[in-house]
């Protein structure tokens, strides 16, 4: 299938598939700096690999051969990362830790609503192109400015979206059949079709 570099529909489902998979079979490790090992060998070794496909065969365009979202080095370091977060415990006493849990869900929306293609190149990109004719000061505040709002109105989207999927029962419906599936898929590996 066509991950048009890691923004098609069918490449999500298989990242919520294989987080799914992960979180449900794979406890919380305890291993962190196994993982942050792997993290950082993944990352390094792409680093490089971008200096030596460079240094070695210049303008192939070998070197952005692993700099996808759907790379094995990026998803495996994806997968280190977490594992590693999993484990984290944070108290909820305070203030900021209590807003942070409720702004997370939210934060994978900014991501993918901004990031995607679509969005980038008809609201993002070149918009910023004068921030270089402004002096330092208004040049940071208008970038600061537009990060912000940009991340206000993804969090805005995505919660009105989670309110309308709550109104309209999609979560529920959803996870009946998350539940079907994940049962079809233990019967299928167990051999009891």
């Amino acid at each position: 299938f066509k991950t048009q570099n890691g923004y098609a529909f069918p490449w999500f489902i298989v990242m919520y598939l294989c987080g799914g998979y992960v979180r449900r079979y794979y406890p919380a490790s305890q291993r962190k700096g196994t993982l942050l090992l792997g993290y950082l060998l993944l990352v390094f070794g792409h680093l490089l690999w971008v200096q030596l496909t460079e240094a070695v065969i210049p303008g192939m365009g070998l070197s952005g051969l692993f700099m996808k979202y759907t790379s094995l080095p990026v998803f495996g370091s994806a997968l280190c990362l977490l594992q590693i977060f999993r484990s984290v415990r944070f108290s909820s006493n305070n203030c900021w830790i209590r807003l942070a849990q409720k702004l997370s869900p939210l934060v994978f929306a900014v991501y993918l609503i901004h990031d995607h293609p679509l969005v980038r190149a008809s609201c993002i990109q070149g918009k910023l192109a004068n921030a270089g004719q402004l002096s330092w000061v208004g040049g940071l505040s208008l970038v600061i400015g537009v990060v912000l709002g940009i991340f206000m109105l993804c969090i805005f989207l995505e919660w009105l979206r989670s309110l309308l999927f709550k109104a309209l029962g999609v979560d529920k419906a959803v996870e009946k059949l998350c539940g079907r599936i994940t049962e079809k898929i233990a019967n299928l590996l167990k051999g009891n079709l």
